[in-house]
């Protein structure tokens, strides 16, 4: 049988199926060296062997099978994750970009109400020169009046009554006009005092709504610190996050190529259907031997002919697509975009409003897991 079976091989040789060929007489001259001897009978032993092949070959090549297509379903399943965590992390990194972009612009507009504030209480100090000069002029009263000397001939006027009297009216009214004059006087003072307070309870108010702008953007900046302080977190969390997304779409591919592989490891399909189509084509022939048939080319042509396939793998490539795509990363990434713009904030205690600068930016990603996939997120991991 031995002989006819090698013979009939070496004769098809140049089918295009050499290698299967020399694997099926490898595989019968061992089950030769394993036959039963002479007192059992040739179909036993070769039902025996059959049932061998079956149960212990056939099994594992399919055990295998099982296990690339598991392996397969797996390396999705990680690159599904990986992708949704990225995706999640991405969109968080967005809004806290946007809550802290919008932070600074309001950090900007309370630099803008102080530099306003500036300018009205500069211009209140100012308007307070005029009233409170003019207060100060008009705090003073002076009057020297000119009274006559009163002078009586008594052996001409006896006792000078009338001369007094008419004294008296005299100096009644020199007092009535000092006292028209002070209080004429009196009330330009207290128009100007009034215009004096006036004007330095505005500068007071002025100080202090300047002080108040400065305290309402002192406290600003201490939020937008805590916001880029979350906002940095969160991009670099979003940035390793695609990075293991990344790892994890090259392991698939990977596999893939193991699985394609000829003369490759244990996921390798072109091995494993050659080693299945081998063990179908032994298994065949030794069926034709142990059911009384010949071994002849017909026989070669039919086993052949009735191989099956140990089964077609779902690569899956259609998921391993739609997880590839530019709102869900691609890998292929240099720059990452969030809002697409970043401040330049100013650094000092009273930085001017038009040293605050927003510019375009997309930071550049490094997508190998391990490293720091922006440059500002060394030291964060």
């Amino acid at each position: 049988m031995m002989d006819s079976i090698g013979s009939l091989l070496q004769t098809h040789k140049a089918s295009g199926n050499s290698a299967v060929h020399s694997q099926v007489m490898n595989n019968l001259r061992l089950m030769a060296s394993i036959t039963p001897g002479q007192s059992d009978s040739m179909k036993e032993a070769l039902t025996n062997v059959i049932s061998e092949i079956e149960q212990n070959v056939e099994t594992k090549i399919k055990t295998g099978f099982s296990e690339t297509q598991a392996a397969i379903g797996k390396s999705i399943d990680e690159l599904s994750g990986s992708t949704a965590t990225a995706v999640d992390q991405k969109s968080k990194a967005d809004a806290d970009d946007g809550t802290y972009f919008n932070c600074i612009r309001e950090e900007k507009a309370k630099r803008e109400e102080i530099e306003e504030a500036d300018a009205k209480m500069k211009q209140s100090r100012s308007n307070e020169d005029e009233p409170c000069q003019s207060q100060q002029d008009s705090a003073g009263f002076q009057a020297s009046p000119q009274l006559a000397k009163f002078v009586c001939d008594i052996s001409t006027h006896s006792n000078c009554i009338q001369q007094l009297l008419n004294y008296k009216r005299q100096v009644t009214a020199m007092v009535s006009g000092l006292k028209s004059d002070l209080s004429d006087k009196k009330g330009v003072y207290e128009a100007a005092k009034a215009l004096c307070d006036a004007a330095v309870a505005d500068t007071l108010a002025k100080s202090n709504a300047q002080e108040d702008s400065v305290i309402a953007w002192q406290a600003k900046r201490v939020e937008c610190q805590k916001h880029h302080e979350e906002l940095r977190i969160a991009q670099c969390s979003f940035g390793t996050a695609l990075q293991r997304k990344c790892t994890k779409a090259t392991a698939y591919t990977n596999l893939l190529a193991e699985v394609d592989q000829v003369g490759g490891g244990v996921h390798s399909q072109p091995d494993r259907e050659q080693e299945w189509k081998t063990t179908q084509l032994t298994k065949c022939m030794l069926t034709a031997v142990a059911e009384g048939g010949s071994i002849d080319a017909g026989t070669l042509t039919a086993c052949e002919n009735g191989a099956t396939s140990v089964g077609e793998l779902d690569r899956q490539q259609a998921s391993f697509t739609g997880l590839m795509t530019a709102e869900k990363f691609t890998c292929s990434e240099s720059t990452i975009t969030f809002l697409g713009q970043v401040w330049d904030v100013p650094e000092g205690e009273a930085p001017a409003s038009s040293e605050y600068v927003a510019a375009d930016f997309s930071p550049q990603v490094d997508l190998v897991e391990g490293s720091s996939a922006f440059s500002f997120c060394k030291g964060k991991r």
